[in-house]
């Protein structure tokens, strides 16, 4: 019997399934369902239940492998570099090297990686982290309808997964832009690799209700997250956004198209390199299919790779479980040489050093978070403290400046400021600086308060000239005004 697997997209407003049946490259498209979600007072997951149980009578009988995802809002990615390219190792290590990232403790993720890059027996790997609460969340509303979800996976993930499998990935970035009905996200892709997700901040009901003022707020949202993600260098910004969802109209397209200056199309409006699935095009309103579609695709098993899965711990077949029983023999002999030549104390070293600067990293990050609170992502925190830092040297020198300049309007001022007491009743108007020329305007009490006001400043050698402009009393009122000009003493 042909394999079935089925992508189950969990919608706020419905319920999309799409299965496939068949092996890799010998797919084909069985059913497409969609299943409104009928709003039960304020218990929405009571609503999502019944909508599962419906769904779940339309089913094919027997057995199937069922897909499900959770979204970026409920998972973190971290990028780490390891000494090594062994992902069995790198498995057993992974949980030390990331655990300062994480605001939870270790024991309360699943953790699964994704190989990025491998350079001179060095590695880089994507750490794809949910909180175990999450997939539970998942798994008991799926449960409640007595339907137990095989795979647990990424959305950005299960998009990538999908189009490689379809032949749509190209080695230039990609952005994904999913339009769901209950929250917008956007996927970093490059080739087959997820890069970056995050999910954005504004609601689809505030794109729906006015296009021109949302639509650039999304666009600023986008650029925002392509900065975030240090995306500015041209080669590595995207050209290209495929848009997932049905909330993708023709005028959103062509308002990112003229904002981003990139092309924007529909997610698989490209040809289908596979034959079983080309009848994809013929079915109506194929676009809000196009999460449970990658979601299927994610599960379908490829030369007996296996797709994420926070379900479960990382299998490997009978081969990588002999070549990693010979990895391990060759490593004890290399191990009894290390030893031998004094190299194990060298390598223990080293490990020591590394869990030494992960948790100064560690510690950098929690510094910079309390010096600099209001920042809400951390991506390189030295360097951000550095920023901050020159930022706040350049306004202290200009402070100086200003201070130290003896004609500054700022340091005249304070000397003012310095010369009037507090008893006398004197408040300025005008307070005009042409270099070493001051003129002065304001009121007070009464003429003797004038006269005081002019000798507390003639008597100070930081003017030189002190001059009565103006002294009288308005038709209509009881306070004396006045005009001085003062002349400053030179700067040598």
């Amino acid at each position: 019997m042909a394999k079935r697997v089925i992508g189950l997209d969990l919608g706020k407003e419905s319920l999309k399934a799409v299965c496939l049946k068949g092996t890799y490259p010998k797919l084909r498209l069985a059913s497409t369902w969609i299943e409104p979600i009928e709003p039960a007072g304020d218990n929405h997951d009571a609503a999502v239940t019944a909508a599962l149980g419906r769904l779940k009578q339309k089913f094919p009988k027997g057995r199937f492998t069922l897909v499900t995802a959770l979204n970026a809002k409920e998972t973190m990615l971290q990028r780490l570099t390891f000494p090594f390219a062994d992902l069995d190792k790198i498995y057993k290590v992974v949980r030390f090297d990331v655990e300062p990232y994480i605001p939870f403790p270790i024991d309360q993720v699943f953790l699964d990686l994704q190989l990025l890059t491998t350079h001179n027996n060095n590695a880089e790997v994507l750490v794809l982290i949910a909180p175990k609460s999450s997939v539970e969340k998942k798994l008991a509303l799926c449960k409640s309808a007595a339907l137990i979800p095989d795979v647990v996976t990424l959305e950005g993930l299960a998009f990538t997964r999908g189009l490689a499998l379809l032949g749509q990935t190209r080695n230039e970035p990609d952005l994904i832009l999913d339009l769901s009905a209950d929250k917008f996200s956007l996927h970093y892709i490059k080739g087959d690799k997820l890069l970056n997700s995050r999910c954005l901040e504004l609601k689809p009901e505030e794109l729906s209700s006015d296009l021109s003022r949302s639509g650039m707020e999304l666009v600023r949202q986008i650029n925002q997250s392509l900065q975030s993600w240090e995306l500015i260098r041209e080669e590595l910004k995207p050209d290209r956004i495929l848009l997932a969802g049905a909330s993708a109209q023709p005028a959103l397209r062509k308002l990112l198209t003229e904002n981003l200056g990139v092309k924007v199309q529909q997610l698989y409006e490209e040809p289908v390199q596979l034959a079983g699935l080309a009848e994809l095009a013929s079915v109506d309103n194929f676009a809000q299919y196009s999460q449970a579609l990658a979601l299927a695709l994610s599960g379908v098993n490829v030369a007996n790779e296996e797709p994420v899965n926070f379900l479960k711990e990382r299998k490997r077949s009978k081969g990588q479980a002999t070549t990693a029983r010979q990895i391990v023999s060759a490593g004890l002999i290399v191990l009894a040489l290390l030893v031998f030549w004094g190299g194990a104390d060298i390598f223990f070293r080293t490990r020591i050093k590394e869990r030494s600067l992960n948790q100064l990293k560690h510690q950098i990050v929690q510094t910079f978070k309390r010096v600099s609170p209001k920042t809400k992502r951390v991506v390189k925190p030295l360097a951000q403290l550095k920023e901050m830092t020159t930022r706040l040297e350049k306004r202290n020198r200009l402070l100086q400046k200003l201070l130290s300049d003896r004609s500054s309007g700022l340091s005249v001022l304070r000397d003012l400021s310095e010369l009037v007491p507090s008893e006398l009743d004197v408040q300025l108007s005008d307070f005009l600086v042409d270099r070493d020329n001051v003129q002065i305007s304001g009121e007070t009490l009464n003429f003797e308060q004038v006269e005081t006001l002019k000798k507390l400043i003639s008597n100070s050698p930081r003017f030189t000239k002190v001059e009565l402009l103006e002294s009288r009393t308005p038709p209509k009122g009881n306070r004396v005004r006045f005009k001085l000009h003062l002349k400053v003493e030179e700067q040598e």
